[in-house]
């Protein structure tokens, strides 16, 4: 692989931007611009109004700049409307000249740089696709056609919830079972499909992965990269996590519904009459030529992004005003008694009789409109409004929140009161005959999904009316409250350049590591990135020394990249360079280090540590459980050898393997295992634990963690995290820890009846040496520290092994002599296997699954190396380079196991040699490398001794590059690998 380097100097792109923006002002036209405030150079008014630009954020601006008023964010033009009579203008007047929609470097792979309907910008393609996608979802005939399932899927839930023994008395989350609702609704439309439970594998996997697209589509977290496209390289990562959710969410339209609904149709008749969901006429229109399959693909994704949660967040709505407003909620099943009689259940012929429930909705709709601010809209050219210029591209947010609660337009708009509706806004719909109430927008682009989302909104909303007196939990009177939050940015950058000055002049004079020459506020970050990858700290260790120092903002990093300098630091120093360095999103995962692993050095750290040992770090735990990896590592050559496909084109083996490691492991924490990969619990739990991967590990938060100003700005991502982490939690407890403590109850209490980890863990609870908080951190770590590390380096094994076929065979021929042909490894066997163990080294030294280390710090001023440690610097330790450096090692850059029986036959993982800390060393090393060699020993052992391992047909290897995040060095793409079974 070849590393991308991208040598960055702001300060000399910064001067460039201005001065091209001085020769843009002299040479362009002069154009007569909205108000708006005052932009500053190169970030316009971002610094000023932020990421948030919510709907009542803008209201506050259009009251100090009026109904129209322009934005600059960096590079994009924002323009907002506020007063009905523009947004007519917008949408009806000038429909065709505001007719595009605007996108971003997000949206453009979300949706094919336009090849759907609802992104796409205004001309022919938008005709097309919006008439092939009108007969098909769009018109009264599917509305009769459907509404029957609508109301079999209202009643379901009904009778879910009447189940549910916590309905009456304690309450419970009604969204989950309206959201597998609304998913039936919209792909029994689509595919004429369904899904049984809020269990099946496959309803978790799709919304597991719209629930994915949807929070990075709505991020703020890459508006710095789309304002300012000088900053765009910093998004690479985000742009790939997008790109892969996107490939993954329309592998799985293809796979599991488009294809099957094509093979029910191949064996039907093939005119109109036998069409009998919305995929066969879009199916029917791929066949005449007049879309491909990329726009099939597409509009499936559309209607998953546009019509399932937006509904959602509507009943959602609506069900909260009606708890908090109980006098409404009677009055309207009052309506219903009446009309339909009691019992008598509502269904969509008869909403037309319930004038209240659709004041109700229209009410809802008016207060919590789903999206305030409408899809943007973007003029193609350089366009007029009120007389001003619209520049050409500029993103057009018409707010229709505000529209509808102008107390200037409406009485009493902060009220929830669908009597309006009767009263003074009687003439007034849903579909935009009047401007200042347009939820689903008015003209070209509007929703056409109004017709779809009323009648589902009405049965929904009536039937649980009618069939519950909706209450707030015991002891809360309301269920929501809307919480506001100002910014004043500006302000605080003063603030803190001031403090800066002043900490200059206070603060004592450092001799510190050497490093690049940092700027204000930003230090090198802008120079360096934010992916401080190990191949990249070379580069810069080259350059500055086996010590140096990046000042990352406020954060001090400091790099080693020497085994003298590791040894001081890990051994010699260990007790002052012992803690860990946190962020505020580990500060989320560990509840501030109330874990072991990334709690500082200290009581608390001895205390979880002497804890978590006997229970899983000893022999005793290796020989009690060995047993059992030997059956998991069975079981996967055994599932192996039943897919046809292992042998001929290849699997994912990784998949395979990750379902054995959570076994291995919750077998030592629990004495439990899963049965299968779509075990439900499995795919929650390995989808939690990936999102918590995921959202550690990226580098999107950096900033809010380098600047202590822009901070504000990661409360959407902290909230994400909160969420994951109190899911996770939730999980472990309810299924783990609390499902154990009921096996261990009536067994003996001493430690004869202990039969699994988390059983001393519950006894130290017991005597009061931790908490339950601590119990579930324990499992935290284990979830995290244990399992995807030695999955890595097992993937990694494997295809180092089938891309050195030579060393491969020189494994399997070791195997077979010393242990006889047949017969399978085991843990006891493994010190008799010094080719096996040369591999696991070598695996490990040349594709190190954390190559930097769990990073450490020192909580107060140290020195090192004769340089000043400020207190608190993150120390980031290149262990990969140490294990790669061709001046310690004879040619690094090969994968050569025989180093191991050779030169270095005295190095061990355990951290003998510190050109060789894998695992780290001293007081902080992994513990988990007493689990982890002899794990990796019986399973790459077993697969090696019962299956060739081949690159997938048409290929001499397998991708091996790199997908590095904030600690792990994992497989670019998950290889596809060839297992063809050996006969003994």
């Amino acid at each position: 692989m070849d590393l991308l380097l991208l040598e960055k100097s702001l300060i000399a792109v910064f001067a460039a931007v201005v001065l091209a923006t001085v020769i843009s002002k002299l040479r362009g036209k002069k154009l007569n611009l909205p108000p708006g405030p005052i932009p500053i150079p190169i970030f316009g008014n971002w610094l000023q109004v932020g990421d948030d630009l919510n709907h009542r954020n803008l209201v506050d601006y259009a009251k100090k700049f009026g109904d129209l008023f322009l934005l600059r964010m960096g590079q994009r033009n924002l323009v907002v409307v506020s007063s009905p009579n523009l947004t007519k203008e917008v949408l009806h007047t000038q429909g065709v000249e505001f007719g595009s929609r605007t996108r971003n470097v997000v949206f453009d792979i979300f949706t094919g740089k336009g090849q759907d309907m609802v992104f796409t910008v205004y001309g022919e393609h938008w005709r097309k696709m919006r008439r092939i996608m009108t007969v098909p979802f769009f018109t009264n005939k599917v509305v009769q056609r459907n509404r029957e399932g609508w109301e079999f899927e209202a009643a379901s839930v009904v009778e879910d919830v009447k189940k549910n023994l916590d309905s009456a008395t304690k309450g419970i989350v009604l969204r989950k079972r309206l959201q597998l609702m609304m998913y039936n609704n919209m792909f029994r439309i689509m595919f004429d499909r369904r899904f049984e439970s809020e269990d099946d594998p496959l309803f978790l996997r799709l919304k597991a992965l719209n629930g994915e697209r949807s929070r990075l589509a709505q991020s703020f977290e890459y508006n710095y990269g789309d304002f300012i496209p000088i900053l765009r390289p910093f998004l690479r990562g985000y742009l790939k996590i997008c790109q892969d959710v996107k490939d993954r969410r329309l592998s799985l339209f293809k796979k599991y519904f488009v294809e099957e609904r094509k093979q029910i149709a191949s064996s039907k008749a093939t005119g109109s009459e036998g069409l009998k969901c919305a995929i066969d006429h879009i199916l029917d229109a791929q066949q005449k030529g007049e879309i491909n399959e990329d726009n099939v693909l597409y509009i499936v994704e559309n209607i998953n992004v546009a019509a399932i949660e937006t509904t959602l967040w509507s009943i959602e709505w609506g069900v909260a005003e009606l708890v908090n407003h109980p006098e409404i909620q009677t009055k309207l099943r009052n309506e219903i008694d009446t009309v339909l009689g009691p019992g008598v259940q509502v269904t969509e012929p008869e909403l037309h009789k319930l004038p209240y429930l659709q004041a109700v909705i229209k009410e809802t709709l008016r207060l919590r409109m789903a999206i305030p601010l409408l899809v943007p809209h973007m003029n193609l050219n350089v366009a007029k409004l009120a007389g001003y210029d619209i520049p050409a591209e500029s993103k057009i947010l018409v707010n229709a929140w505000w529209l509808a609660n102008n107390p200037n337009s409406w009485k009493k708009p902060e009220e929830f009161r669908p009597e309006r509706f009767f009263e003074e806004e009687a003439h007034v719909e849903a579909n935009g005959n009047d401007f200042r109430y347009v939820p689903f927008g008015v003209g070209r682009r509007s929703c056409p999904g109004i017709i779809l989302a009323l009648p589902i909104l009405g049965i929904t909303i009536g039937r649980l009316v009618q069939n519950f007196e909706l209450l707030p939990p015991p002891g809360h009177d309301v269920v929501m409250d809307l919480l506001l939050v100002e910014k004043s940015l500006i302000a605080v950058f003063v603030a803190v350049v001031l403090a800066t000055v002043v900490s200059k002049l206070r603060g004592k004079k450092l001799k510190l590591p050497p490093s690049p020459i940092p700027i204000p506020i930003f230090g090198n970050w802008l120079q360096v990135g934010d992916d401080l990858n190990h191949r990249k700290l070379v580069d810069y260790a080259k350059k500055f020394g086996d010590l140096f120092l990046f000042k990352m903002g406020q954060r001090n990093i400091v790099v080693v990249s020497s085994p003298d300098l590791t040894k001081e630091v890990l051994h010699t120093q260990g007790v002052e360079f012992g803690s860990r360095h946190r962020n505020m999103v580990y500060d989320i995962f560990t509840g501030k280090g109330q874990d072991m692993v990334f709690t500082v050095y200290g009581e608390h750290w001895r205390k979880m540590r002497r804890i978590m040992t006997v229970p899983f770090f000893t022999n005793k735990v290796v020989q009690q459980n060995h047993e059992g990896w030997e059956f998991e590592a069975a079981s996967v050559v055994e599932d192996v050898k039943k897919n046809p496909d292992a042998a001929t084109k290849g699997i994912v083996v990784r998949k395979r393997l990750q379902l054995m490691v959570y076994n291995n492991m919750f077998g030592i924490m629990f004495g439990k295992r899963f049965e299968s990969e779509d075990d439900p619990l499995f795919l929650r739990l390995k989808f939690l634990n990936g999102e918590r991967g995921r959202l550690t590990q990226s580098f999107e938060y950096n900033y809010g963690d380098f600047i202590p100003i822009l901070r504000p700005f990661l409360r959407g991502y902290l909230k994400i995290c909160q969420d994951v982490k109190d899911r996770r939690f939730a999980l472990f407890k309810k299924y783990f820890v609390d499902d154990r403590k009921q096996v261990a109850t009536p067994k003996p209490t001493g430690v004869g009846g202990l039969k699994c980890a988390i059983d001393h863990i519950l006894e130290a609870q017991n005597k009061g040496e931790i908490n339950e908080d601590n119990v579930l951190y324990i499992v935290e770590n284990i979830n995290v520290a244990a399992i995807e590390t030695t999955l890595t380096s097992m993937e990694w094994g494997i295809a180092e092994l089938v891309n050195h076929p030579d060393i491969q065979s020189k494994l399997r021929n070791e195997i077979d002599t010393v242990l006889g042909l047949g017969v399978q490894v085991t843990e006891p066997e493994l010190h008799r296997l010094p080719y096996l163990q040369a591999v696991i080294k070598e695996t490990i030294r040349r594709r190190m699954a954390v190559p930097l280390l769990v990073p450490h710090m020192n909580l107060k001023d140290a020195k090192l190396a004769g340089y000043d440690i400020p207190e608190e610097s993150r120390i980031l330790i290149n262990a990969w380079w140490l294990a790669n450096n061709p001046d310690s090692w004879n040619s690094p850059e090969e994968f050569r196991p025989e180093r191991f029986l050779e030169e270095e036959a005295h190095v061990e993982a355990n951290g003998n040699d510190f050109r060789y800390v894998p695992f780290g060393a001293g007081r902080r090393s992994c513990p988990g490398i007493i689990l982890a060699l002899p794990i990796l020993g019986i399973t790459i052992g077993r697969l090696v001794q019962n299956f060739e391992l081949l690159p997938p047909p048409g290929q001499s290897k397998i991708d091996t590059s790199e997908k590095r995040g904030q600690f792990s060095l994992q497989i670019l793409n998950q290889s596809t690998i060839v297992m063809k079974p050996r006969a003994f």
